[in-house]
């Protein structure tokens, strides 16, 4: 039994019949599948979900380091301590976040803060790992030169995007 995934929108546009019930959709869809008229939906392959998987996680992770550092920079506002805006999340930087003289609500907070930066910075900086302990080469995982892709900095917010000129889903379990 061949399986086809059709595409639901250009299915409606295609055939737009008054009385809709689970027979009439069937014969519907039947019909146009075998005039090779169904709309199929794209299914990406595996391994292009996997790399999207794997960049949709480094973005959460890099989101997650921005939300903590407005936190810290929240709280110096909140206790109106200037601060060298070019330089607070360099070693020197820390260094003087650690020195600050603050009570002990805030001190605690700044510790907290600086803890999961460092944390988050670890695993951005190292990147993904498989699970032999290797690094994942996103080179590695685009099959051949049909693939394109623009990474965007998450700090200048531009758009990233995949295109492919492959056809069909030759890995695709859905």
């Amino acid at each position: 039994m061949e399986v086809h995934l059709a595409h639901p929108l250009k299915v409606k546009a295609i055939s737009s019949a008054k009385a809709k019930t689970d027979k009439i959709d069937a014969k519907i869809l039947a019909d146009l599948l075998r005039v090779n008229l169904l709309p199929e939906a794209y299914c990406s392959p595996l391994k292009v979900r996997e790399w999207k998987e794997i960049s949709r996680t480094r973005s959460s992770l890099v989101r997650q380091r921005t939300q903590i550092k407005n936190k810290v920079h929240g709280l110096l506002f909140r206790n109106a301590i200037l601060y060298p805006k070019s330089s607070l999340f360099s070693k020197k930087g820390i260094e003087w976040l650690k020195n600050l003289n603050l009570n002990e609500t805030y001190k605690f907070e700044i510790e907290l803060y600086l803890k999961i930066l460092d944390s988050l910075n670890k695993e951005i900086k190292k990147g993904f790992r498989d699970p032999k302990k290797k690094k994942i080469k996103i080179k590695s995982w685009i099959p051949d030169s049909s693939f394109l892709f623009l990474l965007a900095s998450s700090q200048t917010k531009k758009a990233s995007g995949m295109t492919t000129t492959e056809g069909g889903c030759p890995d695709c379990d859905c």
